[in-house]
């Protein structure tokens, strides 16, 4: 299971790698997004199962600032809790050591922390599934 989610992560960063490569040079992601939801799979005797929590209701802020200096603000979640955090956004492999077949996908590294990144309009995705992670779904605000 572990493997499928990696895989689909995967696919969906490689389908749109253009694009968010194009975006991030255009600092399109700078500013505030709203965290409105995490999913995450959480292991059961019956399988993995997706877990949604919803945050639209509450206002958790996470804000890009061009200085490469994160801000998150507005309550605890799943992700980061308030306070500043150091990020880097680079086209780069997912492991530490690559194999020949392996690409260079859109990352963000938050805090020392790889991330796959997915840009689409107004909506981003930071996604740590690969190592049994949350993926963290924000907003422009």
């Amino acid at each position: 299971m572990k493997r499928f989610i990696f895989l689909i992560s995967i696919i969906i960063t490689l389908c749109s790698c253009e694009r968010n490569e194009i975006e991030i040079n255009n600092n399109s992601i700078i500013g505030e997004w709203k965290l409105v939801q995490i999913d995450q799979y959480v292991m059961n005797p019956s399988g993995a199962n997706l877990s949604t929590t919803d945050y639209s209701s509450k206002n958790v802020i996470y804000n890009f600032q061009k200085n490469n200096l994160l801000k998150v603000s507005g309550g605890e979640n799943f992700g980061y809790s308030n306070g500043e955090y150091p990020y880097e956004f680079k086209k780069d492999y997912l492991s530490g050591f690559p194999s020949p077949e392996d690409t260079k996908i859109n990352l963000v590294i938050i805090n020392d922390s790889k991330w796959v990144f997915n840009y689409s309009g107004s909506q981003i995705t930071l996604s740590i599934a690969y190592v049994d992670g949350p993926t963290l779904i924000l907003e422009k605000k």
